[in-house]
């Protein structure tokens, strides 16, 4: 095959070797005449002089010149080169190489984005290749993650943004990180400027608090298909306004999307509500559909509660704050109380603060459960803090009863409830056993499903225990202590986990010391350790892993 790479007739005769095969004498003469050959060589001079193609055997006959074009694309694809500068010599393997490399934009596109990665070695040079490596990756899809040093930062984005402007059309994914925070506006103005088909936007503030005067506003016209954006809390509250909110406030601007986005709100300032965040059009609290179930989980960390809406199947709005009083958390979950949810899940954090009891004492999550009409299945699960999970409960069989009573007839949907009943370790009283202790919770357990099945279609009970249970028997060897306290622990918790894999399980008394980095036992067990394995052996052939 013939390459496009040349050499000149003069360079081409300088590197003849004698037709014996032995090199020329290196005499000081020879150097003197090669050294004035090359002088004078010019690039006017290259230009007139005939060219020589490069034609070599070795060249025709290689083994990577005749490989399929697919499986060249599967090298190149294949992750082995993640850097441009790594890319860039697979094109002079062969022409063959070069003209697939030409014709595969995705390689390009990785080299665009490994080039914006390089936050110290990004050099003149990368960018110099940079307008070739995005015109390769036409029309490929492109995800650039910029990032900078704090010391250059408006000189790399400004340069950066120079460079793709003209490729904004192909840009998916645009990550930026920025150092001052008032470079968000800079980041937006040039989001808005013309990139119809990025789908994910993500800005990551890395310096301190400093907000610009500046305010955008951003509608869906603007970035279409968008249905990521990430930016830091205070950017979202300080640095962007909302046509959608007329006029937008000063403490809780929003943003308005396209009506399909998923939006993910944490807010830990405790300080205002979701409707006055969102837009006004936003689907689900706003607009329809709306949201037909909910997921609400009270964190005892920092007191966090996190609410989760979904609908027609998927999800739609995660919104975290920061309670730490009762009217707050009434307010916040005011604002999901909607007839059109069906579904409602709790989970009650068992890690809970001393103070969390007290911000559920308040009654406002059973009071939530009532003020849900439509309330078809509510899911219970957590710890019990109080009598908290039992109240919502309660407040959930009442509504279900008052509204049969009131139509006089059954209800249309299938009701259910799912409550963990867990079991919390307490001492023993005289006589009394664990297993007898045992037995009488799930009697009431039971006594209770029962009363709660007459009045619901489906009940779903979970019985969780943190009662220490008796210790099952173990196998040992016979030469070996089996009164161990140790022993006693770890065959009792590893014994079910080793079962499943094995078809016996031997746990020795005491292993002498380590010696060497093997540890040393007694004569007799290292026989029964080697049969060990080859039970297990057995046991995984026949059983087929």
């Amino acid at each position: 095959m013939q390459s496009e790479f040349t050499f000149t007739e003069e360079r081409f005769q300088l590197g003849i070797r004698e037709t014996n095969g032995h090199p020329p004498p290196h005499s000081s003469s020879s150097l003197v005449n090669v050294q004035q050959d090359l002088g004078q060589l010019s690039v006017g001079n290259l230009e007139k002089v005939p060219t020589l193609p490069l034609r070599s055997v070795f060249n025709a006959d290689a083994a990577a010149n005749r490989l399929p074009a697919e499986l060249v694309v599967n090298i190149f694809t294949s992750g082995a080169w993640t850097k441009w500068y790594e890319l860039l010599p697979l094109i002079h393997i062969c022409q063959h190489w070069r003209h697939v490399a030409r014709g595969t934009p995705q390689l390009w596109a990785d080299a665009v984005a490994s080039i914006f990665k390089l936050v110290v070695r990004t050099t003149v040079l990368s960018i110099r290749c940079l307008p070739t490596l995005l015109l390769w990756s036409e029309p490929y899809p492109l995800r650039v993650e910029m990032r900078a040093l704090a010391s250059s930062q408006a000189a790399v984005l400004q340069s950066h943004f120079t460079a793709i402007r003209p490729h904004f059309s192909q840009l998916r994914h645009l990550s930026v990180h920025v150092y001052p925070p008032r470079d968000v506006v800079v980041v937006f103005e040039e989001a808005r400027s013309g990139m119809p088909s990025l789908e994910s936007l993500c800005i990551w503030g890395l310096g301190g608090i400093s907000f610009s005067d500046k305010r955008i506003a951003l509608s869906e016209s603007d970035l279409p298909r968008l249905h990521t954006l990430t930016i830091p809390g205070w950017l979202f509250t300080k640095a962007i306004a909302l046509k959608s909110l007329n006029p937008p406030t000063d403490t809780i601007p929003g943003i308005s999307f396209p009506l399909d986005v998923a939006i993910d709100v944490d807010r830990n300032d405790g300080q205002g509500n979701t409707h006055a965040l969102l837009p006004k059009h936003f689907i689900g609290l706003h607009a329809p559909p709306f949201f037909d179930s909910l997921r609400l989980f009270v964190s005892g960390s920092v007191s966090t509660v996190i609410m989760n809406c979904f609908g027609g199947g998927g999800d739609r709005l995660s919104v975290r704050e920061i309670i730490t009083l009762p009217t707050e958390l009434q307010a916040f979950l005011k604002d999901y109380m909607s007839a059109t949810v069906t579904e409602l899940t709790v989970h009650l954090d068992p890690d809970s603060p001393p103070r969390l009891p007290q911000l559920l004492d308040s009654d406002c999550l059973s009071s939530f459960v009532r003020g849900l009409p439509n309330l078809h299945r509510l899911d219970l699960l957590g710890k019990n803090i109080r009598d908290v999970r039992l109240r919502m409960a309660k407040a959930f069989l009442d509504r279900l009863a008052e509204s049969k009573s009131k139509f006089d007839t059954p209800l249309s949907s299938v009701t259910c409830l799912a409550f963990a009943f867990e079991v919390e370790e307490r001492p023993l009283v005289a006589d009394e056993r664990r297993d007898q202790y045992m037995d009488e919770f799930r009697y009431t357990v039971d006594y209770q499903v029962a009363v709660i099945r007459e009045q619901l279609d489906a009940i779903e009970a979970l019985l969780k225990t943190h009662l220490r249970r008796a210790a099952p028997g173990y196998l040992s060897w016979s030469s070996a202590s089996r009164s161990s306290h140790w022993t006693r622990k770890l065959s009792w918790f590893y014994v079910p986990r080793f079962e499943a894999l094995v078809d016996e399980v031997v746990f020795f008394g005491h292993p002498q010391a380590v010696i060497g980095g093997v540890r040393q036992l007694p004569s007799a067990q290292p026989g029964i350790h080697a049969r060990n394995r080859v039970e297990r052996s057995r046991s995984t052939r026949r059983r087929g892993r």
